[in-house]
């Protein structure tokens, strides 16, 4: 099953959409992510994934290879815990993206007159809702063979301090893998096309 089309009235996914409306409120269309797309998403984790693996991997061998001193026990903890947690961190950034792939099996992405909604997660109860106000540009990017492709309609900078440098981080917001983005771009202009004539 392709996960990225648009999901149709009976689905139990669409119903899910539509508890989410409110009184008045019209669901103009429904759809989930191909799973890629949102792990194609969590890649940047995993070429530090794999160092920090097998660095805390070495570590540990070559403290636990040897018999433990006892005047060098601290140091054989302290050393063997540090290389437990490279590899922990190692692991969470390598099952990033496979989280990431189980997210888009209970993400939805819904338009209603009124708004845009992305649903789901891990747990399947985040919602996160985006009025006409919230949407900036309208840019359909990594269009793929298939014909599906990532709609991005706004985006926050992230700036934080690491040893004195300073980083941005952007995150984006928007559907991503969708099936029909040409559909999906003209409903989303529609909707600020409404608002605007409102106001």
């Amino acid at each position: 099953m392709d996960l990225s089309h648009p999901l149709a009235p009976g689905d139990p996914l669409f119903e899910r959409a539509r508890q989410e409306m409110q009184p008045g409120e019209e669901l103009r269309w429904v759809g989930q992510p191909h799973p890629w797309a949102l792990a194609r998403r969590q890649l940047h984790g995993v070429p530090l994934g794999l160092p920090l693996l097998g660095l805390g991997a070495f570590v540990i061998h070559v403290g636990a290879d040897g018999p433990l001193p006892v005047d060098q026990a601290m140091q054989t903890v302290v050393t063997l815990g540090l290389g437990g947690l490279a590899m922990f961190l190692g692991i969470v950034l390598l099952g990033t993206p496979v989280m990431a792939v189980l997210a888009a099996r209970r993400t939805i992405y819904a338009i209603s007159d009124r708004r845009l909604l992305t649903i789901g997660g891990i747990s399947g109860e985040r919602v996160a809702s985006f009025g006409p106000h919230d949407i900036r540009a309208i840019m359909v990017t990594n269009e793929r063979a298939d014909g599906s492709a990532d709609i991005v309609f706004g985006q926050e900078l992230r700036r934080f301090y690491v040893r004195g440098a300073r980083l941005t981080q952007v995150d984006k917001f928007g559907f991503f893998g969708i099936a029909d983005p040409d559909r999906v771009r003209e409903l989303i202009r529609a909707l600020r096309g409404d608002a605007a004539a409102w106001t």
